[in-house]
């Protein structure tokens, strides 16, 4: 019993002075240092490309690794392996990860980079085209203009020019990038083969950078550039023309239709219009209702139409309510007659679909070069309602479709809508090539 009581002591006098020395010990000894961290093993060349192949988690590490490599030769041989064999075997809409490495390899300025996307800008799925030309406007080559042409051969190429409003809005705005004054030649030659927006575009640049009046008339501008092509010099850079401004810029001989003072550069064109319960609200000019001041405005809209312009109607408040299904309308006196009598026998009812009412408008056609939306009250029925996240979707639905959505808010009194509502209209224009007008 005593030898146990006494090893009890001791070892409790043991435990007394370790405590107390620990206490006088220097604080760096209380910490346990870590083993370095081992670095990440590296992922080997083929490893990098099986998880390029695979999906979009195993990209994304991809993406990760040759980001930190920096090494442009290896990224560019990579995705060019990847994307080869997905061209041509897809025909849907590319990945959102596929997207980033062609736009990506526009950045590397290579040889077989080039030639990559001048393969993608010629096949068969045209999507692929379209994000393979805006790859290639990043580049601003003045080489371009004689890739383009030499594309234009290519029967993929030319039918997807004919055919696709947003293809053709891409490769003229990949071409409108190049300072070189044989754009100017190669913008006159043009003309004869492109009308509605693409060709106001091709017009206004022309204006802009050669400080010539010739117009909408062709033969004008050939006549000039004959005159002047062998010492034609700009007298501007692109940078400082800021076209982006001049987009309302006036086209002598250029004569379209309007909306609420908005002119119609569009030959397809979808009007949409707010049928919601507080469209019937006191409105501008009383005694009309906002509603009615809409219809009166839209219906002397469509009786001006061009016979070339091709349109739609959609009217909406929580449901969506189409003029004729299917395929757009010529616009014969016949059918903007018809058109607008629908319009004025149009009913009210509650809610704001705007979200269903602009992917409706969206899916109208693939050519639709102009989206016409007119609405008094924030986005209140179907999925999404927040204004931002309807945003995002319009920007991604739109990001290679290039539609003009230009948006009239029409509002009673002089203060109008709240500020989130006026922002919201103003960002749906503005982030979509077109222009936001307010109607008090």
């Amino acid at each position: 019993m005593f030898a146990r009581r006494w090893n009890w002591s001791l070892c409790l006098a043991v435990s007394l002075a370790v405590v107390v020395c620990s206490s006088d010990a220097p604080a760096q000894n209380k910490i346990k240092k870590e083993p370095p961290a081992k670095p990440a093993k590296r992922l080997s060349d083929s490893k990098l490309r099986t998880y390029l192949s695979g999906n979009d988690t195993l990209r994304a590490q991809a993406f990760a690794e040759l980001k930190e490599r920096d090494d442009e030769q290896l990224t560019a041989k990579l995705f060019i392996k990847v994307l080869d064999k997905e061209v041509k075997r897809t025909s849907a809409q590319p990945r959102e990860t596929s997207i980033d490495m062609i736009m990506e390899l526009g950045k590397i300025l290579r040889p077989e980079t080039k030639k990559a996307l001048l393969e993608y800008l010629v096949a068969v799925n045209y999507r692929y085209g379209m994000v393979a030309a805006a790859s290639l406007g990043q580049r601003k080559d003045p080489d371009l203009i004689d890739d383009f042409q030499k594309a234009w051969k290519d029967k993929n190429f030319k039918a997807n020019f004919d055919g696709i409003f947003g293809f053709r809005k891409i490769v003229v705005e990949a071409l409108l990038k190049i300072e070189d004054p044989k754009i100017v030649n190669f913008c006159i030659k043009l003309l004869p083969s492109v009308d509605g927006i693409v060709r106001y575009d091709i017009l206004r640049f022309l204006t802009v950078m050669t400080e010539q009046d010739f117009g909408n008339n062709a033969e004008n501008w050939k006549i000039w550039w004959e005159d002047n092509k062998d010492d034609f010099q700009f007298t501007q850079s692109l940078a400082n023309a800021d076209l982006s401004s001049s987009r309302n810029l006036e086209i002598k001989g250029l004569d379209v239709p309007t909306y609420y003072g908005m002119k119609m550069y569009a030959k397809q064109i979808v009007f949409v219009i707010d049928v919601s319960s507080s469209m019937v609200e006191d409105g501008p000019p009383k005694p009309n209702t906002r509603f009615e001041a809409a219809t009166k405005e839209l219906a002397a809209t469509l009786s001006k139409l061009p016979e070339d312009v091709k349109f739609s109607l959609l009217a909406f408040n929580a449901k969506i309510k189409l003029y004729r299904r299917g395929a757009m309308i010529q616009a014969t006196q016949e059918n903007r007659e018809a058109a607008a009598k629908w319009v004025m026998y149009l009913g009210s009812g509650k809610g704001t679909n705007s979200h269903g009412a602009l992917m409706n408008a969206f899916n109208r056609d693939k050519n639709t070069e102009s989206i016409m939306f007119l609405s008094d009250g924030k986005p209140s029925r179907g999925k999404p309602k927040i204004p931002a996240e309807i945003l995002a979707i319009v920007r991604n639905e739109n990001r290679f479709r290039k539609v003009s959505i230009f948006s009239i808010g029409i509002f009673s009194g002089p203060q109008g809508a709240d500020d989130k509502l006026i922002r919201f209209m103003t960002l749906l224009a503005e982030q979509n090539n077109g222009v936001y007008r307010q109607i008090n």
